[in-house]
């Protein structure tokens, strides 16, 4: 995993925008648009909803997210997924 952190952390610049699809077995999973966000401590994006649902990797540092009732803590290396 470390390879992928090292990737999105020195790499993000490249992935902006970018679509792909990954397959494993009967499942594929099509991606329509990538983004890298880098937060400031303290930072805090806000309740919204989705109209899709969003896959979140944890790179580096930690955090938390709140899903409706419940805050959920993150850390590097954490990986979770929003639905709509």
């Amino acid at each position: 995993m470390k390879h992928v952190q090292d990737h999105l952390l020195r790499g993000s610049q490249n992935l902006e925008g970018m679509a792909f699809t990954y397959r494993t077995g009967g499942l594929a999973i099509r991606t329509d648009y990538l983004t890298i966000a880098e937060f400031q401590p303290g930072y805090s994006y806000g309740r919204h909803l989705h109209a899709l649902y969003e896959l979140h990797y944890i790179a580096a540092g930690h955090g938390a997210v709140g899903i409706e009732e419940e805050t959920f803590h993150l850390q590097t290396g954490d990986f979770y997924i929003t639905g709509p």
